[in-house]
């Protein structure tokens, strides 16, 4: 069994719901259920790890012979970017070509937002991973693009590295940007955090009032490595920047919350 965040619930759900749907349809043209639960397994995939799971655990069922008819159904179903039934898919090529498909389609529409919306100050974006594949560029072309922009949450956002923090942190006094909460964000590296405390630490993003990465997750390290106790030059901080709340709670080692306050 894939582990993944969701993969071993939409295994099951593909194992029992597709599986009973579609078999006794596999000779010809799928029958209205089959398509109806193929839909409704990958709609619900939550984030990018989910569907690269669905994928595997996919792969997985046609490795026994009995199900070794099932082999394209998606396809006949006619369903947009469905998970493959396919063994020989390379599923981490299947998941980076849907990812980029969708990245190509939405950057030009946030632009185009980010200039003719160029007044909103607070925008709250909580898991837009799952139907947007929100990433990092995109994430700089908001924080960029919105003038007067005071708030932003990118919570459960898988997508994000935080390498749009690089430009942000590069700025002295020209960023109006207050509150940036990135709750849960599963591809959140420690490092990038630790580059941004280190440019508030320096002086820049003066405007910056309260920060949350908090994670069950960790924050992503070295590698596949993540990590609950992340480097943070927490006591420099606390120092040189007494307005600035930052956030930091990582109950998977135990509960832990880091708070400066002015």
């Amino acid at each position: 069994m894939v582990t993944y965040p969701n993969g071993d619930r939409h295994c099951v759900m593909a194992q029992g719901q597709v599986i009973s749907a579609c078999l006794q349809q596999a000779n010809g043209l799928p029958h209205a259920d089959c398509c109806y639960a193929i839909n409704d397994v990958n709609r619900y995939v939550e984030t990018i790890y989910g569907r690269l799971a669905l994928c595997k655990c996919f792969q997985e069922i046609l490795k026994d012979s009995r199900f070794t008819k099932l082999i394209g159904m998606p396809e006949k179903c006619a369903i947009p970017n469905a998970v493959p039934f396919d063994p020989k898919t390379d599923c981490d090529r299947f998941v980076e070509h849907i990812w980029l498909k969708m990245n190509v389609l939405l950057e030009p529409i946030l632009e185009l937002l980010a200039r003719k919306c160029c007044l909103i100050e607070h925008l709250f974006l909580d898991n837009c991973y799952q139907d947007f594949r929100l990433n990092d560029a995109m994430a700089q072309i908001l924080v960029t693009g919105f003038r007067i922009l005071k708030y932003i949450n990118l919570s459960n956002t898988a997508g994000i590295t935080g390498s749009f923090l690089r430009d942000l942190g590069h700025r002295s006094n020209d960023s109006p940007l207050q509150t940036l909460i990135l709750r849960d964000c599963f591809s959140l590296q420690e490092r990038e955090v630790v580059e941004f405390l280190n440019s508030l630490i320096a002086g820049n993003v003066r405007s910056i009032r309260y920060i949350d990465v908090s994670s069950n997750n960790g924050l992503a390290c070295d590698g596949d490595r993540r990590t609950s106790k992340p480097n943070f030059t927490l006591e420099k901080l606390k120092e040189e920047r007494l307005d600035i709340t930052f956030v930091a709670d990582f109950p998977s080692i135990r509960p832990r919350k880091i708070i400066f306050a002015a």
